[in-house]
């Protein structure tokens, strides 16, 4: 009996070919969708603005603040002109604000920013402006040195970054040390920084 040669191995099957394009184009695979990513069930609170209503300025007292420091930037031997005038005014009815927005909250064409960079230096020479020192390297700006608002410090949340005063100023001693170790043009930058007790709630409740 004869044996049969062993067959052929079968060619693989091929899948059936797509039918061509109306167009007479390459038909294309369907694209397949990119799976959604769940949301994140935690809420993310805003960057903080560049600064918040002072919550002790009060609109009332607006008029005598700057009333106060034109008075101590004449006595400091500078000039009062109607843009820095303009500047104060800002300042007392805003509480502390960044150069570029006390620039932006000056009517159009008051002051360029170069003006209000010099200007900002100046009441802080003349003691009627006071620099507060953020952590992410900012500086806010606001009267301070005067009678009617004199030098403070603030507590600031550091999530949204609400700021209020924090009383009064406890630095005497320390400048003192600096003066009898020969220093001077003495001077300090000192802030409290913290969680308010609104965005501790909603971290809580998240």
């Amino acid at each position: 009996m004869k044996k049969r040669p062993p067959s052929a191995p079968s060619a693989p099957s091929r899948p059936p070919a797509s039918p061509p394009a109306a167009d007479g184009g390459i038909r294309t695979a369907p694209a397949v969708a990119a799976p959604q990513r769940p949301a994140c069930p935690h809420r993310h609170p805003d960057p903080p603005a560049a600064a918040h209503p002072h919550p002790h300025h009060h609109p009332g007292d607006a008029s005598g603040l700057v009333d106060a420091a034109l008075r101590r930037l004449r006595k400091a031997g500078h000039r009062v002109t109607s843009q820095r005038s303009a500047m104060l005014r800002v300042l007392a009815a805003s509480g502390p604000v960044s150069i570029e927005t006390l620039h932006r909250a000056l009517a159009a064409g008051t002051a360029d920013p170069a003006t209000v960079y010099r200007s900002i230096l100046i009441f802080e020479q003349a003691g009627i402006v006071q620099a507060h020192p953020l952590e992410n390297g900012a500086r806010l700006y606001c009267l301070g040195g005067t009678a009617g608002h004199p030098h403070h410090h603030h507590v600031i949340c550091r999530v949204c970054g609400r700021m209020e005063e924090a009383g009064g100023c406890a630095a005497e001693p320390f400048e003192a040390v600096a003066h009898e170790l020969g220093y001077t043009e003495v001077s300090h930058v000192f802030e409290i920084y913290g969680v308010c007790p609104g965005c501790a709630a909603t971290r809580h409740s998240a």
